[in-house]
């Protein structure tokens, strides 16, 4: 029996939680081609990493192409021509299914449908994405990355339908020694590490970060790797990596940290969380739906308040308390979040839809 040619596309740059989620879902095996649709300005300085072929508009502004292409035909629009099934990795095009009926997509969060002063988004942004939202019912497929984005979306779209499929990490992210990793990444062994992996979108809360380090003493130190600063009246406790790391040390920067933080007031998901834990590594995190459902109602969850957070993390920086947590999380979660899971539920999910895989 011949494959179907199914195209993953994806619209979100390196760096960003949705272009994590297309390394991870074209390493499932599926997809004959990865496919960047640049539509704004954004560089991908690794794109041969994973074999990525941009399409972009030659002669129109990326942003002004992809407003026309709502209306009119556009290279994009002609690019999926050339294959029997394309999977939208985030609703950026799913109006391109007007011109193509075997189109799926995944949605991972719709804060452009809620809470305007969770994520700033512009205006003219907002606009344009429940645009593209509106043509979930002209889908082939949809599914969403949790419970808490499915139930919101049936709430706006009442007769979609749609499956949830988690989140999960690639094979790589395992336990490591942790003196090992701190040797490798000079890191001191004397500290108790607390590590955030995130962008420095206002969700994810930095200037939080701050405080929790403020209200800590020396024997604390916290890594942030990613977008923005965490800043502190106490320099030494805090280190910024804001460059680039390579999978190998950031499996090591996983594997080095006693406690991974996630003070986040909303996410999609979040897929640190989850690398962290496959790292063996407990997760101390805010109290919202989504991470309740991530970190199965985790005992973890705590306010967004300076002290619950201060306290939380003192309580856990004794051995026997952090102990309980890592058996927590290996006894409740375990492999959940492994690739063998996602890889099977998204070949039943293609299996479903009619895709010969």
């Amino acid at each position: 029996m011949n494959k179907d040619k199914i195209a993953l596309v994806t619209s979100y740059p390196e760096g960003t939680g949705i272009f994590r989620f297309v390394e991870n879902a074209f390493n499932l095996g599926y997809y004959s081609n990865l496919i960047y649709f640049k539509s704004i300005n954004y560089e991908l300085e690794r794109a041969g990493k994973t074999n990525l072929e941009i399409i972009q508009p030659k002669f129109l502004p990326p942003k002004l192409s992809y407003v026309l292409s709502f209306k009119f035909p556009s290279v994009w629009g002609k690019k999926i021509e050339d294959f029997d099934y394309v999977h939208f990795a985030s609703p950026d095009f799913f109006h391109l299914s007007k011109w193509k009926k075997t189109v799926i997509g995944t949605i991972h969060d719709l804060y452009v449908l809620e809470d305007t002063t969770k994520i700033s988004y512009s205006h003219l942004y907002r606009i344009f994405q429940k645009m593209d939202l509106n043509y979930c019912y002209d889908l082939l497929g949809v599914t969403t990355v949790s419970k808490y984005t499915n139930e919101l979306l049936k709430k706006f779209y009442p007769n979609i339908k749609s499956r949830v499929i988690h989140n999960w990490t690639p094979e790589y992210f395992v336990r490591m020694d942790k003196e090992n990793c701190r040797r490798e990444l000079s890191l001191p062994y004397s500290k108790f590490i607390m590590l955030n992996v995130s962008s420095g979108s206002q969700n994810k809360n930095l200037h939080f970060l701050g405080k929790i380090v403020d209200s800590l003493n020396d024997d604390f130190l916290l890594v942030h790797l990613g977008g923005g600063t965490v800043d502190s009246m106490h320099s030494s406790r805090v280190l910024n990596i804001n460059q680039y790391v390579d999978d190998k040390t950031l499996v090591e920067l996983y594997n080095a940290a006693d406690l991974y933080v996630a003070p986040s007031s909303a996410e999609g998901f979040n897929y640190p969380i989850i690398e962290a834990l496959n790292c063996g590594v407990p997760v101390l995190a805010t109290d919202i739906p989504i991470f309740r459902e991530v970190l199965m109602d985790s005992p973890y969850l705590i306010p967004l308040s300076l002290t619950s957070w201060r306290d939380a993390i003192y309580s856990l920086s004794d051995r026997r308390e952090l102990m309980n947590a890592i058996d927590w999380y290996t006894n409740k979660i375990g492999d959940y979040y492994r690739e063998s899971r996602g890889k099977e539920e998204f070949y039943q999910f293609f299996v479903d839809l009619g895709i010969k895989i």
